[in-house]
């Protein structure tokens, strides 16, 4: 977009369970805000087949605590959103609720594509909708992937 700034920002968790994915292979929801004017911060956690949680959520909250200091030289505004879809999406529920736990303020809005938000696939959607491109078994890995431990299930975030 050839906007001015200081411009609206947001940043973008990827896609992929938590498992799987990278920001520079799930350019497309980005580029969407960037080309309306929108600074993103396309950021690149670990994903859990690399560290288990709760390593991707610290790096998407140390991404998140780094982008709200350096507003003015990325040429953003305070219109700070946290963005992401499917597991990405999750990753910007919980770092919303760490920043809240942990006093980090500035964050003022999400938007989530897709989140899915709890671990539990014994659901009346799941059995009308399981295999309309993501399957009842790859959700399970991805939670099982992210959150190995009882500690981590047990876990809000």
């Amino acid at each position: 977009a050839n906007a001015e700034g200081p411009l609206p920002c947001a940043i973008w968790f990827h896609g992929g369970g938590m498992m799987i994915g990278s920001a520079a292979r799930s350019a497309t929801g980005y580029k969407r805000a960037s080309l309306q004017g929108i600074v993103v911060v396309a950021v690149e956690f670990r994903n859990s087949t690399v560290a288990p949680f709760p390593a991707g959520l610290e790096d998407c909250y140390a991404a998140t605590a780094w982008t709200l200091v350096h507003l003015s030289e990325i040429g953003a505004s305070s219109q700070v959103f946290v963005a992401g879809e499917s597991g990405g999406a999750n990753l910007a529920i919980a770092t919303c609720l760490l920043a809240k736990e942990r006093g980090l303020a500035g964050i003022k809005g999400q938007y989530v594509q897709a989140p899915y938000l709890r671990y539990a696939t014994d659901t009346d959607s799941w059995d009308k909708f399981d295999g309309y491109w993501v399957t009842r078994a790859m959700i399970n890995t991805f939670s099982r992937g992210y959150t190995p431990t009882p500690e981590g299930i047990a876990s809000h975030l």
